[in-house]
């Protein structure tokens, strides 16, 4: 399972974006779109469900999530500063996922974000991030590769690191699935662009 967890895990944040599709595409219409907070508490509802749907997938023990908007049987709803933590609260282990959202079109914040998720040992870190070919937001990530992620992750080699891509300019009132609109990126992929 530890290598499909990625997809797993991008497979479940897909379905549960399609379970509000509607809302969303209300809310993309809108002048707010990515940037607003009822987006990334929508896109956050989406990556902790997708996590509580992975340590399931992995037969974790007593799983906790805590998340921005869901706090944990502690009555903590975020660790260490990351927006999604799931856990085996038996075990007190390090955290088995661990997902930021970040929807600044400031890369040295994307960056940060990333170097966050690889300073925390987890079995799955996922980064939720966007890119703007259109550049229509002047200051955004024109492509992956303006990301410079492979640089913050060459020295992390055998570590589970993917990045969620959303697209700025794939309008999901013309898109079939949020798949058009978020792109699984995993570590071998990153790796290619170095």
């Amino acid at each position: 399972m530890e290598g499909q967890l990625e997809q797993f895990f991008y497979e479940k944040f897909i379905s549960n974006l399609e379970t509000g599709r509607v809302r969303l595409k209300e809310m993309w219409n809108s002048d707010q779109k990515w940037t607003s907070s009822e987006w990334t508490k929508k896109v956050t509802d989406a990556a902790q469900k997708a996590t509580l749907d992975s340590l399931d997938a992995l037969n974790a023990g007593d799983k906790q999530v805590a998340a921005k908007g869901h706090s944990d049987i502690h009555g903590y709803s975020e660790y260490l500063t990351i927006d999604v933590t799931g856990y085996d609260e038996a075990t007190w282990s390090h955290p088995i996922i661990a997902v930021e959202h970040e929807n600044s079109v400031c890369i040295d914040k994307i960056k940060y974000c990333a170097w966050k998720l690889l300073s925390v040992r987890a079995k799955l870190r996922v980064l939720i991030c966007y890119i703007d070919p259109s550049r229509k937001y002047i200051n955004a990530p024109e492509k992956f590769e303006d990301l410079e992620i492979d640089k913050i992750v060459k020295d992390n080699p055998n570590t589970s690191f993917s990045v969620i891509l959303g697209h700025w300019n794939n309008d999901p009132l013309k898109s079939e699935s949020w798949k058009e609109v978020y792109k699984l990126k995993t570590l071998s992929d990153i790796c290619q662009t170095m």
